[in-house]
């Protein structure tokens, strides 16, 4: 019902924009040139989803279905607002997500030191795999879970250089928990609700972040490495959980892209080490009915230590996308792929790998100013659960149209 109501409150403040003299407010105070704006987004259309092997029932009912339709019109989760502030060479920036609550997505304040160096201190965009897709429907989702790495929004330290075509950034942030704060991924025996209830999960060193970009206007490319180690702390003296163990986790990355008068090619490529403690590649790979898949590199037990080590999991995946301009609007075209080892055991019991796939194609045309409207059909891959057998998770299909305003 929430989303029913966010839906409906979307498309009002879209009707009163179109009111508006102007989009983003700006203002001077002292010595401080200040604006404010945001981002108000909606979608509608259809959800067609298959079950695949894991059938669903329904609550209260021991019938079980195949396949749901459902008409969805929500705020896709992203809608925002955001106010900024300029005096000299200070800069601050604050946005709040709007959805069936508020959170804070970015609050950051930045210096330019002069030639070419910046320094920001706050919670913003992680810097490794930073782009993403066009693609809009499933929550704006951006074909996460499906290719895209993201690594979310985090409170960092981050030094900028820049000198021509080349850009450095280097930073250090909170080390991520992940998986590791939900799921017992350490051992199977006994049945752990929640790894903390016999680890401590300790974050002694910091996640390191770098990133290096070439752009010389047609074609750009930025390889970026994300790195951190946590501490499982064990809470019993004796027994199976009683040793400590150290869980490292990295991720490289490339993204590129090469624009042309015809169209714009970009994608993504990356791999990494135990990826789902500090990305969630794997958390949200929720279906209709609370079917889920695996978790994507989170570390697994080991068969030959069980209770007491993990093995370390591998995982990889990237994404593609082709943008061409096509009068009045743009039409994108893409798909993304991911793969992780499962490393459970014994084999006759649990697949080697799982992966997930997507693919979308939408047009984006601007109906007003600051106001696009998206068609878009998605289709999305859930592959199948760690366990041999009927382990099909089925496939969604959307069909829809994402409306934008911003201002």
């Amino acid at each position: 019902m929430k989303k029913y109501v966010w839906g409906l409150a979307a498309i009002a403040i879209m009707v009163i924009g179109f009111a508006l003299p102007s989009q983003a407010a700006s203002f001077k105070i002292g010595d401080s040139d200040w604006s404010l704006g945001g981002s108000v987004r909606l979608d509608t259309g259809w959800r067609f989803s298959d079950f695949g092997d894991a059938k669903q029932g329904v609550e209260g009912n021991s019938a079980e279905i195949d396949n749901k339709t459902d008409f969805f019109l929500e705020n896709p989760g992203d809608s925002r607002v955001f106010m900024k502030a300029v005096n000299g060479k200070m800069t601050g920036y604050a946005e709040l997500g709007i959805s069936s609550d508020v959170s804070t997505r970015h609050i950051y304040a930045t210096y330019d030191m002069g030639g070419g160096n910046s320094l920001l201190v706050g919670q913003t965009w992680t810097l490794v795999a930073e782009n993403s897709p066009n693609q809009l429907l499933f929550g704006d989702d951006n074909m996460e879970f499906f290719g895209d790495l993201y690594l979310g929004r985090n409170p960092q330290i981050r030094f900028e250089h820049s000198v021509d075509k080349l850009s450095f950034k280097v930073a250090i942030q909170e080390a991520q928990k992940g998986s590791l704060q939900t799921q017992a991924n350490v051992s199977e025996e006994p049945d752990i609700e929640n790894i903390q209830t016999v680890y401590d999960v300790e974050n002694i060193f910091p996640a390191l972040c770098l990133a290096m970009t070439f752009d010389d206007g047609k074609f750009s490319v930025t390889p970026s490495l994300y790195a951190q180690q946590l501490k499982l702390r064990a809470l019993a003296e004796t027994g199976p959980f009683s040793k400590d163990i150290t869980v490292t986790t990295y991720a490289l990355a490339v993204d590129a892209a090469f624009k042309a008068d015809t169209m714009t090619i970009s994608g993504e490529l990356w791999w990494g080490q135990n990826v789902a403690v500090a990305a969630d590649v794997a958390a949200g790979l929720s279906r209709p009915l609370d079917v889920y898949n695996a978790d994507f590199g989170a570390p697994a037990p080991d068969p030959k230590d069980t209770g007491s080590d993990i093995e370390n999991v591998n995982s990889y995946g990237g994404w593609l996308q082709l943008a061409a301009p096509i009068k009045p609007g743009t039409m994108y075209v893409g798909a993304g792929y991911q793969n992780a080892e499962v490393n459970n055991k014994p084999s006759n019991l649990y697949e080697d790998n799982v992966s997930t796939w997507g693919a979308f194609i939408n047009y984006e045309y601007q109906i007003a100013k600051g106001f696009t409207m998206t068609p878009e059909l998605a289709y999305f891959d859930y592959g199948n659960a760690p366990e041999k057998g009927d382990n099909d998770l089925g496939t969604d299909i959307f069909v829809g149209v994402h409306f934008q305003y911003d201002f």
